[in-house]
C-alpha cells in the first residue's frame, strides 16, 4: 500500500470516536423486517437462557434463587440491548445516512488499494489514471464525512435544546449534517464524482480479469 493511502479509511474505532456510537449499536437497514429479524434472534436467545436455567436447576437444586436471578438478569440484558439498538436506530436517521456514506467511501479506498495490488502484480490494464486527483478527492470526501459525523453528534446530544428553542435557531441543522454540504467548489464536486465512479470501474475491471483467467 502506498503511503498516501495510509489512514484514509475510516475505521470502526474512529467512527465510534467521531459519532459517539459504535457500528454495532444500530440496525441497518432500519426496516421493520430487520427489527423483526433481530427480535426473533433475541427471542431464541431468551429461550436458550431458559433452557440453560432448566438444566442447571436440576443439577444445582439448592441454588434455585441464585440461578433464577442470574438467568433473569441475562434475559433482561439481551432484551434491553435489543430495545436500545432499535430506539437508537429510529432516533438516528441522519447518522444512518452518514453510516452508508462511510461504507461507500471505505469501499472506494479499498478499491484503490486493490488497484495498487493488481497493478503491482503485473496487471497494467487496471492502472489508475489521474491518481493524484483521485487521492485528493478521497481526502476531500474523508474530511467532509468527519465533519458530518462530528456535527451529527453535537446535534444529537443537544436535540432537546434545539427542539425547545427552534424559534431562536434559524439554521437548517439537517442540511449541515448531510454529507456533501461542505463542498465549496465545482472542482471539488467533480473530484467527488470521479472518486465515486472508481468503485464501479473497479468492479468492472475485476469482472474482466476473472473472465480472462477463467478462459485460460
Amino acid at each position: 500500500m502506498q503511503s498516501e493511502l495510509q489512514g484514509l479509511e475510516i475505521t470502526k474505532g474512529e467512527f465510534k470516536h467521531l459519532s459517539g456510537l459504535g457500528m454495532d449499536q444500530v440496525y441497518r437497514p432500519p426496516t421493520w423486517q430487520k427489527f423483526l429479524k433481530e427480535g426473533c434472534k433475541t427471542l431464541i436467545t431468551s429461550i436458550l437462557i431458559l433452557i440453560s436455567y432448566g438444566i442447571l436447576a436440576t443439577i444445582f437444586e439448592q441454588h434455585h434463587p441464585l440461578l433464577i436471578f442470574i438467568h433473569l438478569l441475562a434475559a433482561l440484558a439481551v432484551i434491553i440491548d435489543d430495545l436500545y439498538k432499535i430506539i437508537t436506530t429510529l432516533r438516528s436517521p441522519n447518522l444512518l445516512q452518514i453510516f452508508d456514506e462511510v461504507d461507500r467511501y471505505n469501499t472506494i479506498v479499498q478499491a484503490v488499494i486493490l488497484y495498487d495490488h493488481l497493478e503491482q502484480a503485473g496487471n497494467s490494464q487496471v492502472k489508475i489514471y489521474q491518481r493524484e486527483e483521485v487521492i485528493t478527492a478521497l481526502k476531500i470526501i474523508r474530511g467532509d464525512l468527519v465533519r458530518s459525523l462530528k456535527t451529527e453528534k453535537i446535534l444529537r446530544k443537544n436535540h432537546q435544546f434545539i427542539s425547545e428553542h427552534q424559534e431562536l435557531l434559524e439554521t437548517d441543522f439537517n442540511r449541515l449534517i448531510q454529507p456533501g454540504s461542505g463542498y465549496r467548489s465545482t472542482e471539488e464536486s467533480r473530484l467527488l464524482h470521479q472518486s465515486r465512479q472508481l468503485a464501479t470501474e473497479v468492479h468492472q475491471k475485476l469482472k474482466q480479469l476473472q473472465q480472462k483467467h477463467s478462459t485460460r
